[in-house]
C-alpha cells in the first residue's frame, strides 16, 4: 500500500500553507491577487500590495454612513464631548479605509493558502502523479509492477473515490472496476464500473451491496490479474461485507462512534465485524494469485 497524502500536525500543516504561499510570490506579488473577486478594483496600498476597497460601498455613500453612525454613537457614549484626540470623521475614514485595506489583504492571503493547500492534496491529482505507465510496466512511489498480460481492475472506496477513479481511468486501461461513494458519479464510464452509493458514519444497503460486488469480483481474479484499490476517508462506512444483520451492524457501528474511544481502537473492533476490512479483501485477492495495488489518501495523522 502506498500514501499519497497524510494529514499533518497543526504546526507542520502551518508551515506548508506558508510555503505553499510564499513559493507563489512572484515580482513582489502574491497568489491573493489571482483570488480577487469578480468585479472588485485593486489598487496600491500604502505598502505598494494591490488590495481591494469596498468601492460599491463608497460610491452609494453608505461607508461614509457607517463612519458618521460610529462617530455619533461614541460621541454619545462619552457625553456628548469626546476627548481632544478623538479623530474627526476625515480621520476616522482614512484610518477605516487603511485597516479595510490591510484585513482585505489579510482575507487575500487566508484564501491563497487554503487554495494552494487543497491544490497539493487534490485526490486526482495525487493519485495521477502516482501512476505513471512505461511500456508494459506500472509504477507507483517506490513499486513497479508488470502489466504484459495483466487485466486491470478498479475498486475505488471512499468520499475522494470518484475523483481518483477518474485519474486512474485516465490513466490505465481498467477492465472493469467497483466504485464506492457517498454520491454518484457524473462523469464515469458506466459500462466498466459499478457504481454504488453508501450512508457515513453509518452503512447502509449501499454500503453492503458495494462490499458484495467487490467479494465477487475479487472471486474472479486469478494470476493474470491485477487489482488497483484506491481507498480514502469513509470508506469503512460506504464500504462494508458482514456477516451481522445491517441493524445489529448499524448499533454496533453508532456506539462504536459515540464512545470516545481512539479512532485505531474503533477501526480494531470494526475489522472484527468485516469480511473485507483489515486487509482481509487484499489477502483473499492475493490467495488468488492476483497482484493487489494500493493507493490510499488517509484523512487522520498516524494512518494507515
Amino acid at each position: 500500500m502506498v500514501v499519497l497524502h497524510r494529514v499533518a500536525p497543526q504546526r507542520g500543516l502551518l508551515r506548508v500553507l506558508l510555503h505553499q504561499l510564499r513559493s507563489q510570490r512572484t515580482d513582489g506579488q502574491t497568489a491573493r491577487h489571482v483570488l480577487r473577486p469578480r468585479g472588485a478594483r485593486p489598487e496600491r496600498s500604502r505598502t505598494g500590495h494591490r488590495s481591494l476597497r469596498p468601492e460599491g460601498l463608497s460610491r452609494l455613500g453608505l461607508w461614509d454612513n457607517a463612519v458618521a453612525k460610529l462617530v455619533k454613537k461614541r460621541g454619545a457614549e462619552s457625553g456628548g464631548a469626546g476627548p481632544r484626540d478623538w479623530p474627526s470623521l476625515e480621520g476616522l475614514k482614512r484610518l477605516s479605509k487603511v485597516n479595510d485595506e490591510s484585513l482585505q489583504d489579510l482575507r487575500q492571503d487566508a484564501l491563497a493558502c487554503l487554495a494552494a493547500a487543497l491544490g497539493a492534496i487534490d485526490p486526482e491529482r495525487l493519485v495521477g502523479s502516482a501512476l505513471r505507465v512505461r511500456g508494459r510496466t506500472l509504477e507507483t512511489p517506490g513499486r513497479s509492477f508488470r502489466l504484459q498480460g495483466h487485466r486491470i481492475h478498479l475498486l475505488a472506496v471512499g468520499k475522494a473515490a470518484v475523483p481518483m477513479a477518474r485519474a486512474a481511468l485516465g490513466k490505465l486501461p481498467i477492465a472493469s472496476g467497483i466504485l464506492a461513494s457517498n454520491r454518484p458519479p457524473n462523469d464515469i464510464p458506466m459500462d466498466r464500473i459499478r457504481s454504488f452509493v453508501g450512508s457515513h458514519p453509518l452503512p447502509d444497503e449501499g454500503s453492503l451491496a458495494a462490499g458484495e460486488a467487490a467479494l465477487q469480483l475479487v472471486d474472479r481474479l486469478g494470476r493474470d490479474n491485477l487489482l488497483l484499490v484506491l481507498v480514502s476517508g469513509g470508506a469503512s462506512a460506504m464500504f462494508e461485507a458482514s456477516p451481522i444483520p445491517l441493524e445489529d451492524l448499524r448499533l454496533a457501528y453508532g456506539s462504536l462512534l459515540r464512545s470516545g474511544l481512539p479512532i485505531r481502537d474503533v477501526n480494531e473492533v470494526r475489522k472484527g465485524l468485516s469480511l473485507v476490512k483489515g486487509g482481509r479483501l487484499a489477502a483473499r485477492a492475493a490467495a488468488r494469485g492476483a497482484t493487489v495495488v494500493g493507493l490510499i489518501v488517509s484523512d487522520f495523522v498516524g494512518n494507515p
